[in-house]
């Protein structure tokens, strides 16, 4: 996965760091111009670094003390594991 990619999701959830609903996968593909694939592997790892949550039906949500968690070693982790 492109490093550029990962970095432009992250850099979303940066703003909306609030434990709040994000956007569609669909809605992340067509604004950042990535194929949607390679949208559900970011979240898939987001996901996986407990960094996002989803609930089924309803959408992916921010965890509360994401900002922390990207802090440090956890983002170096996350972008590690997709470049």
């Amino acid at each position: 996965m492109n490093f550029e990619y990962m970095n432009a999701i992250m850099e979303f959830l940066n703003n909306e760091l609030k434990e709040e609903k994000i956007p569609s996968t669909t809605y992340l593909s067509k604004t950042y111009n990535i194929n949607i694939a390679t949208v559900n592997k970011a979240i898939n790892i987001l996901v996986d670094e407990d960094l996002v949550y989803k609930k089924r039906g309803i959408g992916m949500f921010v965890k509360s003390g994401t900002l922390n968690k990207l802090i440090g070693d956890r983002k170096k982790s996350v972008l590690r594991k997709i470049c």
